[in-house]
């Protein structure tokens, strides 16, 4: 309030009284658990609401009500508003593998989602070009998958004297920085949704553990920086699958929410054509197609996560004959993954592209922050 408004309010417990703000708990406040009443008369405001987040919710929209004239508070008016959400999950993903933020972005970050009241922050924590979350079984995942020479001959000729090599751009984040991350976000009603890119989008990970990959014939020296959709996918031998579930376990240990995202989407499928062992696992299962391969892998990691009380999470390519009952879908090819999803009693979540990604410019001025060269407006959002 200090800082928007120069409102200083004291916090005091004790029965309702005039002239003040009342927050209170009552189990009836609303349907859901992020419902919330708020009530302004000529003796007091009032928000009610059964949860946290539904007071934080009325306190946000109370915020967002004050009338503000020569930059000081007049009256507030007199009101009532009953708010629960139309959607259970409403969220924004944060790719922290192209780019790496600082935890105190993030927070910051997390700080405006509670105030637009969004409830789930997607976190982008793997990928070819980082792996940024640490695993203590295996350090080499952010030992070398953390760090990459960025793109462009300018960056090869950068040399680090410390090193006589180019200089590397990355970071992770610690285990204790993400519990501190997640703690943060759960005291603004925020569930955050880890996502650990499998059985594709592997190049950071393969780096790191050359075994992991499905080929030794193309090897990868180095985390890669450039983008686009890179042929480097996990093997689905035993050993991954190992590899997998401990990273999986650990992170499960840092994230306590019922959904762990893995993915799924771009699998190039050659290196298993070309893979002595993928072709004998497919021999072993009885296929023939690669994209039945991939639902086995899809199959194998979401038993694993249910088998500790979550729910899978991938995008749309996972949708498959034999896809768990369980798994939820996002659609990010536009809406017909989610159509066909919800068709088949599958929870579904809608991100397709281009109108919710919000790496695109809102605009054509100036003062506009770099982006897509498509034009997004916030109109086409709100629209949609």
């Amino acid at each position: 309030m200090w800082r928007s408004h120069r409102l200083r309010l004291p916090v005091r417990a004790g029965p309702p009284r005039n002239g003040a703000i009342v927050v209170q708990r009552e189990t009836k406040a609303g349907p859901g658990p992020e419902a919330y009443r708020l009530e302004a008369s000529s003796q007091r405001i009032t928000i009610t609401a059964g949860t946290p987040t539904g007071l934080l919710y009325g306190g946000i929209t109370l915020w967002q009500s004050l009338p503000l004239h020569a930059g000081k508070v007049t009256a507030v008016p007199a009101m009532t508003i009953t708010d629960t959400p139309r959607f259970g999950w409403r969220g924004i993903m944060l790719d922290s593998a192209r780019h790496f933020q600082s935890p105190e972005f993030i927070r910051h970050f997390i700080d405006w989602m509670a105030l637009h009241k969004l409830n789930v922050l997607h976190w982008h924590l793997t990928d070819d070009q980082a792996w940024r979350i640490e695993i203590k079984k295996y350090p080499e995942l952010t030992a070398k998958g953390a760090w990459r020479v960025p793109a462009g001959p300018a960056a090869r000729s950068d040399i680090d004297p410390a090193t006589g090599r180019p200089r590397l751009y990355g970071g992770y984040y610690s285990q204790d920085m993400v519990r501190s991350i997640v703690a943060y976000a759960a005291g603004r009603g925020i569930t955050i949704v880890p996502e650990i890119e499998m059985p594709g989008h592997a190049s950071a990970a393969v780096a790191a553990y050359p075994q992991l990959g499905a080929t030794t014939a193309q090897a990868i020296a180095e985390v890669p920086s450039d983008w686009g959709i890179y042929a480097n996918v996990y093997s689905p031998e035993e050993g991954t699958f190992e590899f997998l579930e401990g990273v999986l376990g650990d992170v499960m240990a840092l994230f306590p929410g019922k959904y762990i995202h893995v993915g799924g989407d771009e699998v190039v499928k050659d290196q298993w054509k070309q893979s002595p062992a993928a072709q004998a696992r497919m021999r072993e299962l009885g296929i023939t197609d690669p994209v039945a391969l991939q639902t086995y892998f899809t199959q194998r990691i979401a038993r694993y996560l249910e088998a500790h009380g979550r729910r899978l999470v991938g995008w749309d390519e996972v949708l498959e004959p034999g896809l768990p009952p369980a798994a939820v879908v996002m659609s990010w090819r536009g809406i017909d993954g989610a159509l066909a999803a919800a068709a088949k009693d599958y929870d579904t979540v809608l991100s397709p592209w281009p109108t919710l990604y919000f790496d695109n410019r809102q605009g054509e001025g100036n003062d506009e922050p770099p982006g897509r060269g498509r034009t997004i407006s916030v109109e086409d959002v709100y629209r949609f």
